[in-house]
Order: structure tokens, then sequence, then C-alpha cells
């Protein structure tokens, strides 16, 4: 009898192939491997989602400069702790025309969340007791107050300083 090109017999007789043992093996090394590099692929992800997420909001407080000034009209950027979002006063939504400006960071859980600066870290807890926060622009692009806006995301974090004189920072 003849054999497909892909089983040849060995010298015993029997057709070559893998064991259970091997299989065993190889299954074991695969799930020791994924075990490790899950947890880092999700600490990697979440650490990049909230780099984008910070740099985001420090585009947006520069966008409410830009427009005060261009404008001469007084922009509110208004931070909801509570909802984990911002909205931007007199400028409307790139996608949706005559909508303001909103931007929701993540889903306020595990995905991503604006939190409360404490003391120079971000809060991670009673996100609610906060109030919202309002940063009004002058026509100069003179910020009324200097903010910290803290971005949360799994273990990753992430703050946006707005100085008092308008320079915003990351970290």
């Amino acid at each position: 009898m003849q054999f497909p090109k892909r089983f040849h017999r060995c010298e015993h007789g029997r057709p070559q192939g893998y064991t259970l043992l091997e299989m065993v093996i190889v299954m074991l090394t695969l799930g020791i491997v994924a075990s490790v590099a899950i947890p880092r692929y999700t600490a990697s992800l979440n650490r990049y989602r909230t780099q984008v997420a910070v740099q985001r909001l420090a585009q947006d407080i520069e966008l409410c400069r830009r427009h005060a000034r261009f404008t001469s009209q007084n922009v509110t950027l208004t931070v909801s702790f509570a909802k984990s979002f911002y909205r931007i006063s007199s400028v409307d939504s790139p996608l949706r025309p005559g909508n303001p400006y909103e931007v929701v960071v993540g889903d306020g859980a595990s995905v991503g969340a604006i939190c409360p600066v404490v003391n120079g870290i971000v809060s991670s807890g009673s996100r609610t007791l906060s109030p919202d926060l309002n940063i009004v622009f002058d026509r100069y692009g003179n910020p009324n107050q200097s903010a910290e806006i803290g971005i949360r995301c799994g273990t990753a974090t992430g703050i946006v300083r707005l100085s008092a004189e308008g320079v915003v920072t990351r970290s």
C-alpha cells in the first residue's frame, strides 16, 4: 500500500506523526507564553490609549486658546469628571457641524476616564464628587485659572497641566 507523501513509514512500520505527549508539551508551552504576553500587551495598550488621550486633550486646549484669539471671544472648556468627557463652547464638532465640540474619553471605567488630579496624583475613586471644571479663555487666549487634568486607563495615567499663563504640558 502506498501512503501519501506526508505520511512516511518509520523503520518499525508505523506511520510517523506527533505523539500525545508532544502535543501536550507544545500546548503547555503556548499557554505559558500566552500567560506572560497577554498582561504585557494589555498594559502596553493601556499606556498607548492614555498617551493618545493626553495628547488629544493637550491639543484641544491649544485649540481653545487659538480659537479665543482668532475670534476675539471667550471660549469655555468644560471638563466633566463624572461623565468623563470635555466640551469646547463656540467650536463646532468637525464630524457633526452645528453640534458642540465634545470628546468622550473611554467609557468612564476600564477603557479610560478623565479624573481629577489631587496633590499631583491622578485620583482613581469618587470622580462623581468632584465638580465639573470650567476653564474660560479670554479673547487673548489667556485662561482664567490653572488646571491639572488626569487621564487614567487601567493602571496607566497621564496628566495635562495648564499654567495660569496658558502653557500646556503633558506627563
